[in-house]
Order: structure tokens, then sequence, then C-alpha cells
């Protein structure tokens, strides 16, 4: 829906705010990533290759592993583990369980 609200957005035009752009980032090379390998941890050499393997964020990695988590151990450990105060916000990264609905509507009849 947010996607479809974007379409009618018209796009940034060039000297239309005062806001400065800022630098431009350049990605680091690869050879430069492996360095690090050495020195930290297995696990966030794992986070890091998986990143570099498909595109995804820090924050879109560490939710992977919520789903994991959430499907093995329920929603409470989810909560804990990511700090928050209620269920609330942890259910915005639940993953849609369409096999678990399809279980209960054909036990439903």
């Amino acid at each position: 829906m947010a996607l479809q609200s974007l379409a009618f957005v018209d796009g940034l035009q060039k000297n239309r705010s005062d806001a400065k752009d800022s630098k431009l980032v350049m990605a680091v090379k690869r050879a430069a990533v492996d360095t690090v390998e050495p020195h930290i941890k297995p696990v966030l050499w794992s986070m890091i290759s998986l990143q570099l393997a498909t595109s995804a964020r820090p924050g879109e990695v560490r939710l992977m592993k919520m789903e994991d988590i959430r499907n093995r151990f329920g929603l409470e450990a989810s909560r804990l583990i990511l700090g928050h105060s209620s269920a609330d916000p942890t259910l915005v990264y639940a993953e849609r369980d369409f096999e678990a609905a399809e279980a209960v509507i054909r036990q439903m009849g």
C-alpha cells in the first residue's frame, strides 16, 4: 500500500530546497572487508557474508534471526531478546506463517 501511495508523490527536484546534499558514500572494496574476518567473531562474519550475498541491511539480517527465534521459541522469547516492553512492536517483525494459517483453515473445515 505504501509503495502504491508513493507513486503519487512528486520526485525531488534540484534547487527546490535549502537542504544540503550529503557527501556521496562509496562502497568499500571487498578486499578491505575480507581483512576483518580474522579479527571478529564467526557469527559476525556470518552476518557480513550474508549481507554481501543478499545485499541485506544489518537490521534485516538481525530480523531474519528473530524470525527463526520466534518460530522455534515463541513470541515472548523474541520480545525479550529485542528488548521490547510489550509484544506489539515485536509483532511488526513477525513473518506471516501461511502454512500455519492453512492448517488452521483445514482443521476448521
